[in-house]
């Protein structure tokens, strides 16, 4: 049988804590702040022809730079030149040859977990050509832009893509020269590049047969 004694010592003590535990808040709930989404801008995708080879050497500048209106699905709806080439047949020819264009839609990042959702951007895209022809091969195509993955990884490299068209096949061969630099995408990336140009008509049409040639790709981040 419990003293009165403890029993008077201890029951003091039970009460304070008690109210203690009465007084005491109850805990506010953390609640993580929402991360701010990512945007995405288009790419430019292998494949795109440039216009025709003789309105690309008549024109006095080598380059031009265009504003272009892509939609939620990649496709180009409007393209416009922020200079003109100096060629009024050319500039109108590249707006046309950019509407024929291909892109990775661009796109944003957002929600926790992050869900990915295709939005319509405007991208400003530059293309250069050489100075003198004849223009072979993948030099008739628009050069890709940079893919998202690789940049963020910071895959850089030179890759340099040999091809040629087979006098017994009749068909174009594409393969990297060994001892090319780059990581595996971009490897991938330059073939697909090259390889997608020569499947038009016009181009492979003008290669020469059984020659190899070269072409490289320097990936570099800015």
């Amino acid at each position: 049988m419990q003293s009165p004694l403890v029993h008077l010592l201890v029951a003091p003590w039970l009460a304070m804590l008690a109210s203690c535990a009465a007084q005491r808040p109850a805990p506010v709930p953390v609640v993580p702040l929402p991360s701010p989404p990512l945007r995405f801008a288009p790419v430019l995708e292998p494949g795109c022809l440039l216009p025709r080879p003789e309105l690309l050497l008549q024109a006095p500048s080598r380059q031009a730079t265009m504003a272009l209106d892509v939609d939620e699905t990649g496709r180009v709806v409007a393209a416009s030149l922020h200079a003109s080439t100096g060629l009024s047949e050319l500039d109108s020819a590249l707006k046309a040859a950019v509407l024929l264009c291909r892109l990775a839609p661009a796109y944003v990042l957002e929600g926790q977990p992050r869900v990915r959702r295709n939005v319509a951007e405007k991208h400003e895209l530059t293309v250069t050509w050489p100075a003198t022809g004849p223009l072979v091969g993948p030099q008739r195509c628009f050069t890709p832009d940079y893919p998202h993955a690789a940049r963020r990884a910071e895959e850089t490299g030179r890759v340099v893509v040999l091809f040629r068209k087979s006098s017994a096949s009749g068909q174009a061969e594409v393969q990297v020269r060994p001892g090319s630099v780059g990581f595996r995408s971009l490897r991938s990336l330059s073939t697909r590049t090259v390889s997608d140009c020569l499947a038009h008509d016009e181009v492979s049409a003008t290669l020469p047969v059984d020659q190899w040639i070269s072409v490289a790709y320097d990936w570099r981040l800015e």
